[in-house]
């Protein structure tokens, strides 16, 4: 398990895109969406992870978070991407983000604010804790980013049928 994490964060360090989609820094001239995030074992912040990032089914790029403070990520919108959070000792968590919107002509830099509770690897394989987190994406009728309700409730109802 450990090599073939390893073989993946090598090979998208070896990857380059030309052009990327997300970053790490707020633009002042392309509207985006601001995510603020930080991972968590039983309400401890922590720190020293691999955060890698894909683009429209695509790789992106990867990155290493050292501290375990609060970390934030810029996406372009009109753009799928899948988050996977890759820490040693724990299973991969993978957050699904749509930043799809209608259109751009009145949207601005947005913010969604989260936190990833982390799962040990000691626990059961093939459990709920493999399934994505969440999905956000725009809701047209609160008009801003938000969790999928709809997502989570299939969720809850798959693990109460499994109990």
């Amino acid at each position: 398990m450990i090599k073939n994490t390893l073989l993946l964060l090598t090979i998208f360090f070896c990857q380059g895109i030309a052009a990327k989609h997300y970053s790490v820094t707020a633009s002042d001239t392309v509207p985006s969406l601001e995510l603020s995030f930080k991972l968590t074992d039983e309400g401890k912040r922590m720190g020293e992870y691999y955060l890698l990032i894909y683009c429209d089914t695509n790789a992106a790029d990867t990155l290493f978070i050292e501290t375990a403070k609060v970390t934030y990520l810029y996406l372009n919108y009109n753009h799928n991407y899948t988050l996977r959070y890759v820490k040693p000792g724990y299973r991969d968590r993978i957050l699904i983000v749509r930043t799809s919107v209608a259109s751009l002509i009145h949207f601005k830099n947005m913010e969604f604010d989260y936190e990833i509770e982390l799962v040990k690897v000691t626990e059961k394989a093939n459990t709920m804790a493999d399934l994505p987190v969440a999905i956000i994406r725009y809701d047209m009728n609160q008009k801003r980013f938000d969790y999928s309700r709809k997502y989570h409730y299939q969720v809850r109802q798959k693990k109460s049928s499994n109990s």
